[in-house]
């Protein structure tokens, strides 16, 4: 099994998402913008009942949550 990081980057209003590869390192990031929200929170779960797991987010600015749907 291969294990991939998400990080809220508050300071820059992104979440970045890195692909666990074969060999235990981390592939390049994937930036994803939040808008202008500030992700505090995140949560990694199944939204849409497919294999694909989805990212949520908790975000200060906008006092709101943001789906983002199959990543990765």
């Amino acid at each position: 099994m291969w294990l991939d990081l998400v990080v809220a980057n508050r300071a820059v209003d992104s979440i970045s998402v890195f692909l666990g590869s074969s060999n235990g390192a981390f592939e390049n990031h994937i930036d994803i913008s939040t808008g202008s929200s500030h992700p505090i929170w995140i949560h990694i779960a199944y939204i849409e009942n497919d294999p694909s797991l989805d990212i949520i987010t908790a975000n200060y600015g906008t006092n709101n949550l943001q789906i983002h749907l199959q990543i990765g």
